[in-house]
């Protein structure tokens, strides 16, 4: 058998191996541009996209021909926006250029509400003592007496004295009134009033002014000041004790607080000028004119005495008044006629 001779390939040849190497090679591309003819499948959402770093594409070095292959245009494919890559590992920016965190702010937790303040404790309650000699009897609330004035124990009828006491609530007002009458206006004209004024405490009469007044001209003020406890006497001022009384008021005063079983007490007296201590004492019952009364007489070592009777069975009433100065000037007076 004869072996044919071996013939080197001819150019179509080539061209035909050629071609269906191309052919092999793009049907490998998995970009292949008939790949767009075909329906992609819905792809469901969300998307899980993963970088990977670009692998570099290796394209194969087209092999020469020596006829060109006429090869049908692929059509038109639709711009498709492709991710970029991820930065490569040196373009990263180094530790010093990282921004700084930053930083929350810090939300401003307005602070609890302030509970509103506790009440002050009440003020401890002043318990005040019971008065050393409480108010014993109590007087109307309008009355007028009237005494006979006497110079002397047993001297001749020389005026008459009036009081009118007038009380309202706690307040009470008391103006004594001396008139001469007889033979002793002959001597003496003109009036001399006496005020007093202030209120009934527990304890007893509390005098806030009293003067004494000749005709139109005042004279011997003074001003009882409780709440400093001072006496202005005009010229000076002294310390204003309990029960303190002036000359119109002591012996209502009496009348008001005296009692049976106490045998002496200080009642502190002014007459305008001067306020002196007196020392009363009970000098016992005593009949007068055809009357029980209670004797009750303040004295003052060189100073002379105050006296008082009161009536018990007509709520401790006056019904005889007796002073004496220092120089034994005595006056007398002696209820007439009450209203």
């Amino acid at each position: 058998m004869r072996h044919a001779a071996y013939r080197p390939p001819t150019l179509f040849g080539l061209a035909i191996v050629a071609s269906v190497m191309l052919h092999l090679t793009l049907a490998a591309t998995p970009s292949a541009w008939w790949a767009t003819l075909i329906p992609a499948e819905e792809i469901e959402f969300p998307i899980d996209a993963v970088l990977a770093e670009a692998l570099p594409t290796t394209v194969a070095a087209p092999v020469p021909i020596s006829a060109p292959v006429p090869v049908p245009a692929p059509p038109p494919q639709p711009v498709v926006a492709e991710a970029s890559p991820p930065p490569a590992p040196s373009a990263l920016p180094t530790p010093a250029l990282i921004a700084a965190p930053v930083e929350t702010p810090a939300v401003s937790v307005p602070p609890p509400p302030t509970p509103p303040p506790s009440p002050p404790p009440p003020p401890p309650v002043a318990v005040t003592p019971p008065p050393a000699r409480p108010l014993q009897r109590s007087l109307p609330d309008r009355m007028t007496l009237s005494y006979a004035v006497r110079l002397g124990e047993v001297g001749f009828k020389a005026g008459r004295m009036n009081f009118v006491w007038v009380r309202q609530g706690a307040r009470y007002s008391l103006v004594g009134t001396v008139e001469a009458t007889g033979v002793t206006a002959l001597f003496m004209s003109g009036r001399i009033v006496q005020v007093s004024e202030g209120e009934i405490a527990p304890d007893g009469l509390r005098p806030s002014r009293y003067w004494l007044q000749r005709g139109e001209r005042k004279q011997d003020q003074v001003r009882f000041d409780w709440t400093a406890r001072q006496l202005n006497l005009g010229a000076e001022t002294v310390a204003l004790p309990d029960t303190a009384q002036d000359l119109l008021t002591f012996p209502f005063h009496l009348a008001l607080t005296a009692r049976a079983n106490e045998s002496e007490f200080t009642l502190p007296v002014t007459n305008g000028r001067k306020l002196k201590d007196y020392r009363v004492r009970s000098l016992g019952m005593e009949r007068l004119d055809e009357r029980e009364a209670w004797h009750l007489q303040g004295s003052r070592e060189g100073e002379g005495t105050l006296g008082v009777w009161l009536d018990l069975t007509r709520g401790g009433l006056p019904i005889q008044i007796r002073t004496q100065d220092a120089k034994g000037k005595v006056m007398l007076l002696t209820l007439e006629a009450p209203d």
